[in-house]
């Protein structure tokens, strides 16, 4: 009997290591409903072990959609997993309720939800007649055009009245001065914490964007409408270090997975990435 236990239990161990070993990948898309040949974005992810070789195979296509470009593949190691990102643009030219089928590469396993796309035409009112096409009328004379007089007199009236009540003399009022970008940055960093069960995606979220804020209002780089990848790209002009750069950009896309992969990183790496985005503001502000 006790070997029989020992059996069961050995056995339950190997197929709970081998469902941990397994290598997840997920499909998302940024719309559920299209006008037909309206383009969306398609982003594939996944997720597997450290040192398990997986290949990524490129989705050529999908059933009732045309694929019109492709981003590089990311991929970002990190604790004890490889995330793996590539985003589609895509469209589709058939009407209807179509399936977004895009199957899993060789060796993952499919864990994203059903993704349902909706195709459809420009609304239009059915119960208007047709419009006959008119024959070319013949354009009226333009009237005489007096507008420049309203505007003369209009001038004038200012004139006069600039005149007989003068500005008074006084001290101008000065703008209000804004608040410094590097001090509101650090104070709301100091406010921000995670915790263990807390709401890990609003975390990053508040995190990332006190980062584009601060880059916004220092640097103008204007990113709150722009993905990961256009604001890792406008963030080389900031000419940061090779390896600050490197850091702050695993960190935009480790919120990326977060958000978009439910992804649930631990508090140490939650306290990382909280660490290293107050080290690229400072770095940032001590560029001349």
């Amino acid at each position: 009997m006790k070997k029989l236990l020992l059996f069961i239990l050995s056995l339950s161990l190997v197929a709970s290591a081998a469902l941990a070993q397994k290598a997840n990948f997920f499909v998302s898309a940024d719309k559920q409903k299209i006008i037909i040949g309206e383009p969306f974005i398609i982003t594939l992810q996944a997720a597997f072990p450290k040192g398990k070789k997986i290949a990524w195979t490129t989705v050529d296509t999908i059933p009732h959609f045309e694929i019109l470009s492709r981003s590089v593949i990311d991929s970002l190691a990190n604790g004890k997993e490889v995330l793996v990102k590539q985003t589609l643009t895509a469209t589709s030219w058939d009407s209807g309720r179509w399936q977004l089928m895009v199957p899993p590469p060789a060796g993952y396993k499919n864990a994203s939800k059903v993704v349902m796309m909706d195709v459809g035409y420009s609304s239009f009112d059915p119960t208007q007649d047709y419009h006959d096409v008119k024959d070319i009328l013949e354009g009226k004379k333009p009237s005489r055009v007096t507008w420049y007089w309203y505007l003369i007199g209009a001038a004038l009236l200012l004139a006069l009245f600039a005149l007989f009540f003068p500005k008074r003399k006084g001290e101008k009022q000065k703008p209000e001065p804004k608040g410094d970008p590097y001090k509101e940055a650090m104070a709301k960093l100091a406010l921000l914490k995670s915790e263990e069960g807390g709401d890990v995606k609003a975390f990053y979220t508040e995190l990332v964007n006190i980062f584009r804020a601060y880059v916004q209002q220092r640097k103008d780089i204007h990113s709150f409408q722009k993905t990961t990848d256009d604001l890792s790209v406008q963030l080389k002009k900031v000419a940061l270090p090779s390896e600050e750069y490197n850091d702050l950009v695993q960190v935009l896309r480790l919120s990326d997975f977060v958000k978009f992969a439910k992804y649930t990183p631990s508090v140490a790496e939650n306290d990382a990435s909280l660490s290293q985005i107050k080290k690229s503001i400072i770095a940032i502000e001590n560029i001349k």
